[in-house]
């Protein structure tokens, strides 16, 4: 008997292919599998300098968080901080008021004087002051600049002292007791009189 036999047909070529696609992918995940499954000593060790970096560096992290969140949400906080560190660095700041001429203050320090106030008179003159700076382009007005601010830019003026002489009574007005006597106010009028004189 002799029998006609197939070597192959389509169906056992297909089964065959899934097979070895199979077999193929059980062999792929199976070294995935026994590279991922280390035993529990064989993992690699980290140093505890890591683990001490990683923490200060959350601290950092959280810290900078809390700041930014306290510039954000508290400005009543940093208004706080800010006067308290103003009461601690005492600076005067000259505020003139606007367009009003040296000569207008002159005018108002003759008209404090008449009345007996050589406070506000030795104040005018000291607007005074600052707004000829001003006008002659000397020193040009901002409303931040300081006492000490405006010593120490005319340090280089001819007739320093009489700016001087003006500063320290203006600054021993808000600082010192509040009051002016009439020699001190003569003294304040004659540094005027000696700042107005110089070129």
């Amino acid at each position: 008997m002799e029998g006609s036999f197939q070597s192959t047909s389509f169906g056992w070529e297909v089964q065959q292919l899934r097979q070895q696609i199979s077999e193929w992918f059980s062999y792929q995940f199976q070294r995935t599998e026994d590279r991922t499954s280390l035993e529990a000593g064989d993992l690699p060790s980290i140093p505890d300098w890591f683990f001490q970096l990683m923490f200060w560096l959350l601290i950092g992290i959280l810290a900078i968080r809390v700041g930014l969140w306290l510039v954000h949400w508290s400005p009543t906080g940093w208004r706080w901080i800010r006067q308290r560190w103003a009461l601690a660095v005492p600076q005067v700041i000259a505020t003139v008021e606007p367009r009003v001429s040296a000569a207008t203050w002159l005018s108002r320090a003759q008209a404090y004087q008449q009345q007996g106030n050589f406070t506000e008179a030795s104040r005018a003159l000291y607007f005074a002051m600052i707004q000829r700076l001003h006008e002659t382009q000397r020193l040009l007005h901002q409303p931040s600049r300081t006492d000490g601010e405006y010593r120490q830019a005319v340090q280089s003026f001819p007739g320093a002292p009489a700016y001087t002489t003006l500063i320290n009574t203006h600054e021993r007005l808000h600082f010192g007791d509040g009051a002016v006597s009439e020699t001190d106010f003569a003294r304040c009028q004659q540094a005027y009189r000696e700042i107005d004189q110089t070129p």
